[in-house]
């Protein structure tokens, strides 16, 4: 006798004869429910495993002696851009201190090439680059 369409069309391991496959490892079980189970419980870790795994390569990548003297480098270097930073910062920044700090100067050297010079030494408004960038009325 001919089988019936609803015995064909019948999903896997609802028969008596037929299991169910696990999609990851092929291992049989009788029903949908228990092939699903064992997916979650045995397969289900494999992602996160591979992702600790690429997470300790990357680790390992960091910790290695080169990586360790290229942030060692770079750390002395930003140590010294901020030194340099301050030094700029206190000059330039406040253009009263650096007005200040020029014009003492200035008087200073005036004052020493007075008697020295036949013609009056008069010191130019802008002595250095530095200060002709950071002063704002010397462009």
């Amino acid at each position: 006798m001919p089988a019936s369409a609803s015995e064909s069309t019948s999903p896997p391991g609802d028969g008596d004869g037929n299991l169910v496959l696990c999609m990851v490892c092929a291992a049989p079980f009788q029903s949908m429910q228990d092939c699903l189970a064992h997916e979650l419980l045995k397969h289900a870790s494999k992602p996160q495993k591979q992702l600790r795994q690429r997470l300790n390569a990357i680790t390992k990548i960091f910790n290695s002696a080169q990586s360790q003297s290229e942030r060692h480098e770079l750390r002395e270097a930003l140590e010294k851009c901020g030194h340099l930073r301050t030094v700029l910062n206190f000059f330039a920044i406040d253009l009263e201190k650096m007005k200040t700090c020029f014009g003492h100067v200035r008087n200073c050297i005036e004052k020493e090439m007075k008697g020295k010079m036949s013609s009056p030494f008069v010191m130019p408004a802008c002595p250095s680059l530095v200060v002709s960038i950071s002063s704002p009325d010397s462009t």
